[in-house]
């Protein structure tokens, strides 16, 4: 099935207090969509990372938050190493 996509930048028209992001891998195209105007509406994000996906996931993550002075806390799951939750308040 083939489905039009919208960019989440489309959405932000406003403050937006939390995004929430777990797309299997997608995360990073995500936020590299959203422009540096919009991310300077978005007070936090919660956003779950898939290293077995794509290679250091959360790394690549953390350096594009920290590039828009988030603040960031990264907790890994005890069950599935190589996923794990980054936790972004902006500065």
């Amino acid at each position: 099935m083939t489905v039009a996509g919208r960019r989440l930048d489309s959405f932000i028209a406003g403050p937006v207090d939390l995004v929430k992001i777990d797309c299997e891998g997608a995360e990073i195209d995500i936020l590299k969509s959203i422009s540096a105007e919009k991310m300077k509406l978005i007070g936090r994000f919660l956003i779950e990372y898939h290293n077995q996906i794509i290679a250091d996931e959360d790394k690549k993550i953390l350096i594009l938050l920290k590039k828009y002075r988030y603040r960031t806390k990264q907790i890994k799951n005890p069950i599935v190493p190589q996923t794990g939750y980054i936790f972004a308040n902006l500065s």
